[in-house]
């Protein structure tokens, strides 16, 4: 008996090691005490003498058609009193990419698939996140500056099946080749169910909007937003009425590399208070920035953890049979 019960006792002993350290990936920080309104309205301090007020926020764009944008994903975050919206984006089949400011603090997370009526669907899939494990904000997101603006949620019961769906379907992350492409001035699309008009609290769209728009260089950004644009931000111009919006959020902003192939360069982060389409920059988080933190949490963690599980479970199984 006790030469069967070692090498349980040490696989035990050395699974939870591990689990333990493949959590670390996932460690948040801790919330700051801060208004926080998610796809409404808040304010970051630029100095000590005056601030800059920055929108969550499709402004001017067409309606999508069901297909059109099968990677483009619905959110809404389920408090007590209020279901705020944000947008993401299906990278793998059982994970979703989108702000972090959208899903920071809350645990409890809707996930739609392969819809572009968020209220009526039909939806191919849904999914409840409840999990706070399966709620990832990057360990390095600033509520205060809008820094390393990225999210991942887990859908710990999506099965790759999923993808042969007509309506889902993933989009691809920047190769690391891509990292040298000069973007500026190329055409980009936004995908969501943010706002439609600029008014006091104004709606998200029930149904999925897109719009194109030309992406700018962040020397022209920071004409408009100063210190807080940073090499890991990518901006468009909405000049012409063209903008993301309120409820826009962690949504998928793509372009076209070349003929047939499209990747998402970047996630929907925040624009100018005054409104949307009025000309001031639109910034998202620039993917190719967090390349290396989203494949440790989608390949590493995880996975690495169930197929450790799995083959201490056959160990044990094949020992006693022994």
């Amino acid at each position: 008996m006790k030469h069967k019960l070692f090498p349980l006792i040490f696989f035990s002993i050395l699974t939870f090691t591990f689990a333990s350290s493949t959590e670390l990936i996932y460690k948040q920080q801790d919330p700051l005490d801060l208004p926080f309104y998610r796809d409404v309205i808040f304010k970051i301090s630029k100095n000590s003498s005056n601030t800059v007020e920055i929108e969550r926020r499709i402004f001017g764009g067409q309606i999508a058609i069901r297909g059109q944008f099968p990677y483009t994903v619905g959110l809404h975050m389920i408090t007590m009193l209020n279901i705020f919206v944000c947008g993401g984006s299906l990278i793998k089949f059982n994970w979703v990419l989108t702000a972090a400011h959208c899903i920071y603090d809350f645990n409890r997370i809707t996930v739609m698939l392969g819809t572009t009526n968020r209220i009526r669907g039909p939806f191919s899939y849904t999914f409840e996140v409840t999990n706070t494990r399966h709620i990832i904000s990057h360990p390095n997101y600033h509520a205060m500056t809008l820094e390393n603006d990225v999210g991942l949620i887990f859908l710990s019961t999506a099965h790759e099946t999923i993808l042969n769906h007509q309506f889902v379907s993933t989009i691809a992350l920047p190769l690391r080749t891509d990292i040298s492409i000069n973007l500026v001035g190329m055409n980009s699309t936004v995908s969501g169910f943010g706002a439609t008009f600029n008014a006091p609290n104004n709606s998200p769209s029930d149904v999925m909007r897109f719009v194109s728009v030309p992406i700018m260089s962040n020397m022209q950004c920071r004409q408009s937003f100063g210190q807080f644009i940073l090499d890991s931000n990518i901006c468009v111009d909405t000049t012409g009425g063209r903008s993301p919006c309120s409820g826009d959020s962690g949504g998928p902003l793509t372009v076209e590399i070349e003929q047939g192939r499209s990747v998402l360069i970047g996630v929907v982060s925040f624009g100018r208070i005054e409104g949307c389409g009025l000309g001031y920059p639109a910034v998202f988080a620039r993917t190719t920035s967090f390349l290396d933190w989203i494949e440790q949490v989608t390949s590493n963690g995880y996975k690495m953890t169930l197929k450790f599980i799995y083959f201490f479970i056959i160990f044990i199984i094949i020992f006693e049979i022994i």
